[in-house]
């Protein structure tokens, strides 16, 4: 309703979190508060250094997660070799691919948030072995479902794309199958992290992230000026 701009979106995806942020805090806060009286107090000195500890290497963990969809669409503008308009449509026909696997990091992030608590439980209560196979258990049922939900969403995605699309984004359904993999793959990634957030070793969750991110801008360097939007897919695989 204000204009035409990628502020507008900013700011309406700014105000719908805040929305949601005010109603779970209207729906939750007083079930918190009342839970919170029965509890004993901890002192701070004890309380805020591991937690502080703890929500920093999670950020940062985020912040390097956030970065995989940040490079690929920059090497494709920067390091293709192709004129602004080029590059830029080819970033539109990759946003086009990703649109259906990104939801299948969705249900990974709700996968992994509903079996911590779960996991939490068993490691606090000095039952590691089952903490393993449950992770383990639940690593390989994510791996399955979404190979048969993969196989499914790329028998339909010619539909989709003709379609809903119009034919407009064929390079996107071109590396589509690639596109997909990395979200599967990414997704057990993000039901893993869980055992590192029971063992509070968040740090050593960065590792993998950061590793993967240098290898991806690398591969990208690479394979964008031969390969274009492939390459830049198969950096991100």
């Amino acid at each position: 309703f204000w204009r035409f701009s990628a502020a507008s979106i900013v700011i309406g995806y700014g105000m719908a979190c805040l929305v949601s942020a005010i109603g779970i805090l209207l729906w939750k806060g007083r079930a918190v508060a009342e839970e919170a009286v029965h509890v004993d107090p901890i002192a701070h000195r004890e309380f805020w250094p591991p937690l502080v500890r703890f929500a920093f290497w999670v950020w940062v963990i985020n912040l390097f997660c956030h970065l995989f969809g940040i490079v690929d669409r920059s090497r494709l503008v920067h390091c293709s070799g192709l004129d602004s308009t080029a590059a830029l449509t080819l970033v539109g026909h990759y946003h086009a691919s990703r649109i259906i696997p990104l939801l299948f990091l969705s249900v990974a992030d709700l996968l992994a948030g509903a079996v911590m608590p779960y996991l939490s439980h068993d490691w606090e209560a000095g039952a590691r072995e089952r903490v393993s196979d449950r992770l383990n258990f639940v690593l390989k049922l994510t791996a399955f479902v979404m190979l048969a939900g993969a196989v499914v969403v790329l028998w339909c995605s010619p539909l989709l794309f003709q379609v809903a699309f119009q034919g407009r984004y064929d390079q996107g359904l071109r590396v589509m199958p690639w596109t997909i993999t990395y979200c599967i793959w990414y997704s057990l990634l993000l039901v893993a992290q869980n055992y590192v957030w029971c063992a509070e070793k968040a740090k050593l969750g960065v590792l993998p992230v950061v590793a993967g991110l240098m290898m991806n801008i690398g591969i990208n360097l690479v394979l964008v000026p031969a390969w274009g939007l492939l390459g830049a897919v198969v950096s991100a695989a």
